[in-house]
């Protein structure tokens, strides 16, 4: 089959798929993060697929072409913000649309991820090939949480809006919360298929152990949202952690996460408040640095009100670490099974996080026994292979003429 994906992509990934004499140059063009992306189309390859990938970036110097046996990639540079705003935010839509003309072969199925610019350019296939949008965002509940960049936001909203109101899409949910959302806002019935996590590198057994003492308890959370995010609720978190030090004052938080850097002036303000007293601010880590912080960790904090999935959750559970995430936040008791593979409780209340991680301390052994139960789940609902599966099965049947619900 041979698959379009249009999607902001790190496309260095794909180095070892294409022909060497592209590998050099390819390897620079890693301004991007998307790993559900990256992490499915490696596996559609993996698995046999031809891929061809739309995407800008940053770093690269003019359009670029990389080709391999099985891949092609069409990389323009990423827009100037003047740009945008001279093209009433369009001109993103716009380079995606030309790159297109650069492909001569045939597209079977178009696979897009998020509802916006790139959704929007994959509109120019629909009518030649099945065209399918990853629905990974709730924008109406988001434009509720923000208070910055509103004028952006209320963008982002529009094309939204367009994606999901624009006959011919078809769609896909990263999670059942999603699929239900996405079905109350604009009356479409979608098959899920969730984020997948990779086990490559994780040890087979469970990592955690009974802490001996309070030195031992080392609590990540991981975003790549900034400390102001109301959704990703960081400072209840602190408050949270500053009550578990109570009882365990030589407790550690790993904040792991490209804002949670020294310099970041709100850091600053949570220390004047006394906030900050054993938190690490780690910033952006690679994937197996993330491991191994998650391999050595007692447990993982998710204080997030709302996600539509949460990869962390799964990154944890793959290392078998003991998860405590909010009850009410989006696809997150989804993810957990309803607390049969972690704790879920009130994330609003920062007493009430703090008890369940004083729980999960206290109960150490069937903490570690609801994270195996998550490891095997990420061995098998969540692993690469049958991701990768379920959407080959979707794109199959889409061409076959099944209608899928």
């Amino acid at each position: 089959m041979n698959i379009a994906i249009i999607s902001v992509f790190n496309v260095s990934l794909l180095e070892g798929f294409v022909y060497p004499e592209y590998r050099e140059r390819i390897r620079r063009l890693n301004s991007n993060f998307t790993p559900a992306v990256a992490a499915l189309t490696l596996e559609l390859l993996r698995k046999g697929e031809n891929i061809v990938v739309f995407t800008l970036d940053e770093k690269a110097e003019g359009v670029e072409e990389f080709h391999g046996e099985r891949v092609s990639v069409y990389v323009a540079p990423a827009i100037p913000r003047i740009k945008k705003l001279l093209t009433c935010g369009m001109s993103t839509t716009l380079e995606i649309r030309k790159l297109f003309k650069l492909h001569k072969a045939k597209i079977d199925v178009v696979s897009a991820h998020w509802t916006r610019d790139y959704a929007i350019a994959a509109k120019a296939f629909i009518g030649k090939s099945p065209v399918f949008v990853t629905v990974r965002d709730i924008l109406p509940y988001i434009l509720t949480q923000i208070k910055t960049n509103r004028l952006r936001w209320r963008w982002i909203w529009l094309q939204n809006e367009y994606v999901l109101r624009t006959q011919g899409y078809r769609y896909i949910a990263n999670s059942a919360y999603t699929a239900h959302e996405v079905e109350r806002y604009w009356g479409h019935r979608i098959p899920v298929v969730p984020n997948s996590v990779d086990m490559a590198g994780n040890p087979v057994e469970s990592c955690p152990k009974p802490p001996s003492n309070d030195r031992d308890f080392f609590v990540t959370s991981i975003s790549l949202s900034n400390f102001s995010d109301k959704r990703k609720n960081i400072g209840t978190l602190l408050k949270a952690f500053s009550i578990f030090r109570k009882t365990y004052p030589k407790a550690v938080l790993n904040l792991v996460g490209p804002y949670f850097t020294e310099d970041n002036p709100q850091a600053k303000d949570y220390r004047s408040n006394d906030l900050m007293e054993g938190v690490r601010l780690m910033g952006r880590r690679s994937p197996e640095q993330l491991k191994q912080i998650l391999s050595e960790s007692t447990m993982m904090v998710h204080p997030s009100h709302e996600e539509t999935f949460g990869n962390t959750l799964i990154e944890a559970l793959a290392c078998g670490v003991p998860v405590v995430a909010g009850i009410n936040s989006g696809a997150v008791p989804w993810v957990l099974e309803h607390g049969r593979l972690g704790y879920l409780c009130d994330v609003s209340s920062a007493n009430t996080i703090a008890d369940t991680m004083l729980h999960v301390a206290g109960n150490y052994e069937e903490a570690v026994t609801k994270a195996e139960l998550g490891k095997q789940t990420c061995r098998t609902t969540y692993s690469l292979s049958n991701v990768a599966d379920e959407y080959l099965r979707i794109f199959q049947k889409s061409l076959t003429g099944t209608v899928e619900s």
